[in-house]
């Protein structure tokens, strides 16, 4: 192996390595934000059940 096959081998090596960084913070980042977004329904969920509730205790809603 000469001094250009070691040099191209150590930036594809760095090259794969800084990849699969990102790769690793795209998908950390996508599983917080699932998660921000899935508690954000469930609250929502749960807010509109509290007016439908009353609602139904008054006998409006059915």
């Amino acid at each position: 192996m000469n001094y250009l096959d070691s040099t191209q081998y150590e930036y594809e090596a760095n090259l794969s390595q800084h990849e699969d960084a990102d790769f690793v913070e795209e998908t950390r980042s996508y599983y917080d934000n699932s998660a921000l977004r899935d508690s954000a329904a469930a609250m929502v969920a749960q807010a509109n059940l509290m007016p439908n509730r009353v609602l139904n205790l008054l006998g409006i809603f059915s």
